[in-house]
């Protein structure tokens, strides 16, 4: 027989018994529940914990054939001693295994962020259902909460959750992290976490951000506020534009749109301390004049428009640099920049980064410039 006849059949049979494999191990849908989300709260009984999957309920569907609408979820809450004991019981409790291919969040309540962050980690490090592209955030409050807000009765709730979370970030009001960056912000010797938060809104009909929660070591520190938390998206390089509002002497309230937002970060040694040099760029449009209209404006407003402008970026990151070195929280990743600026400084203080850190200036420079609208518009 010839050589190409005998690689045809030696082909062939591999094809047939994979085909055969395939359908020996295949695993019908209806045995499975597949998890878009989970909660991590601690449970009343002390030391345990309490997690809540959100599945797809399968067994939901339209009449008439229709595609089905509203939400398509269902969620299921267990207590075990710590996260993998909770995940090894609930597959009893839905009679149907897990399935993790499709996880979209991760909530962690804050009582667990503030006493059992070290746990969590631990399990997305070792867990082999663990998975390292999948949004993590903290509730301000108990994280089941926020699975349980039926997004305005969205068909898959964290699919909303995760594009909030996502253009949030953008518009500098919260924060995207997956649990990989996570992991690799707390191994880090000199970085620290940080993680978005988020809250029911007051009707319970969906979620909303609530600033931005950062870490000391494995114990949350404090949560940014608005201004804060944007502040410390720009130092990061998050967020591309920003709206905000301050007072004008003559113009009154004054409502501009930050875009092209980009930062530049270096770190140098100032009179034997560090220094963090932080250089702003920023395009600008005004919005909003509470007295008077954008085709009215003289040079000198123009001029002193984008000079409070200007001074709106450095004072928020300005606030952001100070929360979080008074908290204790590198979560700027400075330590970082002096080990690629400062080598030698870095080696003298990698050990005893925190009190380094603690003494740490801010030099933070912006520039802005209006942004015409079009070339034929009197607007900025």
């Amino acid at each position: 027989m010839k050589a190409s006849a005998i690689c045809k059949i030696i082909a062939l049979t591999a094809s047939v018994s994979m085909m055969m494999s395939g359908c020996m191990n295949a695993v019908n849908l209806k045995d499975i529940a597949v998890v878009e989300g989970m909660a991590v709260d601690t449970a009343e009984d002390k030391g345990s914990v309490e997690l809540t999957v959100q599945t797809l309920n399968a067994g939901k569907s339209a009449s008439n054939g229709e595609a089905p609408s509203g939400n398509m979820t269902l969620n299921v809450s267990n207590k075990g001693d710590s996260i993998v004991d909770a995940v090894s019981l609930m597959p009893k409790k839905l009679s149907k295994d897990l399935f993790f291919g499709q996880t979209k969040i991760i909530v962690l309540s804050r009582s667990t962020a503030e006493n059992a962050i070290k746990d969590n980690m631990d399990y997305f490090v070792r867990a082999t259902d663990s998975r390292s592209d999948v949004a993590i955030c903290m509730s301000q409050g108990e994280a089941k909460k926020i699975l349980e807000s039926k997004e305005n009765d969205s068909r898959v709730p964290g699919e909303n959750m995760l594009y909030l979370m996502k253009t949030g970030e953008e518009a500098g009001v919260s924060a995207y992290i997956t649990t990989g960056e996570a992991l690799n912000l707390y191994a880090d010797k000199t970085s620290d976490l940080y993680l978005p938060v988020l809250k029911p809104d007051e009707k319970d009909k969906s979620v909303q951000t609530a600033g931005i929660g950062i870490f000391n070591g494995d114990k949350l520190a404090c949560i940014l506020n608005d201004e804060e938390a944007s502040g410390f998206l720009i130092l990061k390089d998050l967020t591309k534009r920003l709206s905000v509002e301050f007072n004008d002497s003559r113009l009154g309230k004054i409502g501009v749109e930050f875009s092209n937002i980009s930062v530049k970060n270096h770190t140098g040694v100032e009179n034997s301390s560090i220094v963090f040099y932080s250089r702003i760029k920023a395009s600008v449009v005004i919005n909003e004049i509470e007295k008077g209209s954008t085709t009215m404006l003289e040079k000198a407003d123009l001029e002193r428009i984008k000079e409070d402008a200007r001074k709106e970026l450095v004072s928020r990151c300005s606030k952001a640099f100070y929360a979080c070195r008074s908290a204790g929280s590198d979560c700027l990743r400075i330590g970082d920049c002096v080990a690629r600026d400062l080598p030698q400084t870095y080696d003298a203080c990698q050990e005893n980064w925190k009190d380094y850190y603690s003494g740490v200036k801010f030099a933070p420079s912006a520039k802005v410039e209006f942004k015409k609208l079009s070339n034929n518009s009197q607007r900025y």
